[in-house]
């Protein structure tokens, strides 16, 4: 899992497609809270998976130790 703004751009869109052909056999799915997650058969992938994502800038992981809700609002965008 990884996360990303809210508001995704085409370059970034490619971006994470490309990262989920080259690693997790073409799938990608994205979250309802914005998050995307990759999906690996084997172990051995998860590594080069996970320095990838970040090579390409993202932050690895979901919450922490949080308490998140599971949909909110699209912020200063649609309020």
């Amino acid at each position: 899992k990884c996360a990303t703004q809210r508001i995704l751009d085409v370059f970034t869109l490619r971006t994470l497609c490309d990262i989920g052909d080259k690693y997790a056999d073409g799938f990608i799915h994205f979250t309802i809270r914005s998050n995307v997650e990759y999906v690996v058969d084997d172990e051995a992938k998860v590594q080069p998976l996970i320095d990838a994502i970040e090579e390409a800038g993202f932050i690895i992981g979901g919450t922490a130790n949080s308490v998140a809700t599971l949909s909110h609002t699209q912020g200063w965008l649609h309020c």
